[in-house]
């Protein structure tokens, strides 16, 4: 297959991100950047799995620049955040990718549903196991996931699915960073770059407490509650009768405003509300 498929202004755009990254006195992230585009390339053709946070965001913006065949899936499942899926198709319409969005729901596994450590591994299984399905059906080489280089430090059972169900990760492999990432996004335009980090539903659940699809409701509820006072980055922590908030270290906290909320998130099924003093951090439900 030939590989000169790109649009020149795509080629310009591109090269224009390495030069800016050199001018910014940032060689080696040039230098990743350009081995990313290079690696991409290399797989010609692909199912990405997009999510619509800063990782995958840049990866399917990539893509769909780089390849001669580019679909770009973002599934709804009961674990997905309506606000997290509504990024997803505004950023697809706004950039022209070739968009689908498809139904999944990891409710239906009741290994997921008992959430144990190996909850995240189903999850991604069953969803690679279905783009495969796309990917072999309508004749695409490889499926991609927006896996980063600071994923392979973390315990992320989700890799090991990526890993059997030969699913391609070129951010990794060209070692970008999720600060590399945000500093290219931004380069290129994408309003992705400043975005919260955001995980699926599930992970506000402590590990061996069933996810019951009411559970994930009543916490996206609360968090929509507490992301109207204007905050980002938000947790409510699932824990029976209790809901532990946990808010972004850099945010100024207004408790008074916060107060008010109170009778509303019981109103959603809780007894007792509670804030976490030491704020927003990924993996305290491991602590």
């Amino acid at each position: 297959m030939k590989k000169d498929y790109m649009k020149k202004d795509d080629i310009d755009l591109l090269q224009n991100t390495a030069e800016d990254l050199l001018e910014n006195e940032n060689p080696k992230l040039a230098k990743k950047f350009r081995r990313l585009c290079n690696i991409i390339k290399e797989y010609e053709s692909g199912v990405v799995a997009f999510s619509g946070g800063v990782d995958s965001s840049l990866l399917a913006y990539l893509c769909q620049r780089l390849f001669s065949k580019t679909l770009c899936v973002t599934a709804d499942s009961p674990t997905t955040l309506r606000s997290e899926l509504a990024d997803a198709i505004e950023f697809a319409k706004r950039h022209n990718l070739n968009h689908r969005v498809i139904s999944y729901n990891e409710l239906e596994d009741e290994r997921f549903v008992r959430n144990d450590e190996k909850r995240c591994f189903y999850c991604k299984d069953g969803l690679f196991r279905i783009l495969n399905g796309i990917r072999e059906e309508e004749g695409y080489n490889f499926v991609i996931d927006g896996s980063n280089y600071d994923d392979i430090h973390d315990f992320r059972p989700g890799r090991e699915a990526a890993r059997i169900n030969h699913v391609k990760s070129p951010l990794i492999e060209a070692e970008l960073t999720k600060k590399d990432i945000r500093i290219i996004s931004k380069i290129l335009g994408l309003d992705t770059w400043d975005k919260p980090q955001m995980a699926c539903l599930s992970s506000r659940f402590p590990r061996d407490i069933p996810i019951k699809e009411a559970d994930l409701r009543r916490i996206e509820k609360a968090e929509t509650l507490i992301k109207k006072l204007g905050h980002k980055d938000v947790r409510v922590r699932f824990h029976g009768e209790i809901a532990r908030i946990e808010i972004g270290n850099n945010e100024s906290i207004q408790l008074k405003e916060l107060k008010k909320l109170v009778p509303k998130i019981k109103k959603l099924g809780f007894k007792y509300v509670a804030l976490d003093l030491e704020g927003y951090r990924t993996g305290s439900l491991n602590e």
